[in-house]
């Protein structure tokens, strides 16, 4: 079984520079109201102001980037790592599996997000019958 952890990266991920728009941007004001949810990250093509993964009731973990559910180009690549990572192994232990739900996202970062899981377990499951999913939360 392997460690999923759907809702954060690395600073360093290569989406930072490849695909910006996978993750939750902010504003100016953002990081004046909530600095601990907020950082500069420097970029090749420009530096963005991106928030931190973040728990709802906690401040941001300063070591990630949050990824952004309400985009849908992030859910099919989400789906896809899932899919290959089902090639590799017998299941997943979905670290903080709440965190992308749409109320929960909502809540914690004023954005709408489509259910997400419902469409990827039945997508990996449509190739891996017998793959497992365990929610964390």
């Amino acid at each position: 079984m392997l460690d999923f952890v759907p809702n954060h990266t690395a600073l360093d991920h290569p989406w930072v520079e490849e695909h910006p728009e996978y993750y939750v941007a902010g504003t100016e004001l953002d990081l004046a109201r909530a600095p601990q949810d907020f950082t500069w990250v420097k970029r090749k093509r420009g530096d963005l102001l991106l928030a931190h993964g973040r728990d709802p009731y906690f401040p941001g973990w300063p070591d990630t980037l949050q990824l952004n559910y309400g985009n849908p180009a992030l859910q099919e690549t989400m789906i896809g790592e899932l899919v290959k990572i089902a090639g590799q192994c017998d299941g997943v232990r979905c670290d903080m599996a709440m965190l992308v739900l749409p109320d929960v996202f909502e809540r914690t970062w004023g954005r709408q997000a489509p259910l997400f899981w419902p469409t990827a377990t039945r997508r990996v499951r449509e190739r891996v019958p017998g793959f497992c999913f365990m929610a964390e939360v």
